[in-house]
């Protein structure tokens, strides 16, 4: 059975710009904000072996950064999955944002309700 939504190109511009704009937002909160709450002590990370392999997972201490903390790809990539899934959510809360107010404004004009 073939949907008769239409797809328009309103709502293809919606979702490209909010899924940009909150993969932005994911990846400067993940590095500004998130970074500094998880690594207050950048300097404890080369001095001390006694840190878990989850930390491994998201952050590598390569020697060109001093044995700092950096993120690493897999820390790039779920930072941008995460901001793909709350661009969809948030591109539909706005499509049927406007689709609600576009249909009250044509039952208002049409002298209905």
């Amino acid at each position: 059975m073939v949907s008769t939504k239409r797809i328009n190109i309103t709502s293809i511009i919606t979702y490209v710009i909010s899924i940009f704009m909150c993969c932005l937002l994911a990846v400067i909160f993940n590095y500004v904000f998130l970074e500094g709450i998880l690594i207050p002590d950048p300097c404890y990370y080369h001095n001390n072996d006694n840190v878990s392999k989850l930390f491994y997972l998201f952050y590598d201490c390569p020697s060109w950064n001093g044995g700092h903390p950096w993120p690493t790809r897999l820390n790039f990539f779920i930072t941008i999955i995460c901001g793909v899934f709350i661009g969809i959510v948030v591109s539909r809360l706005i499509i049927k944002i406007n689709t609600y107010f576009d249909n009250k404004k044509m039952r208002r004009k049409m002298g209905c309700c």
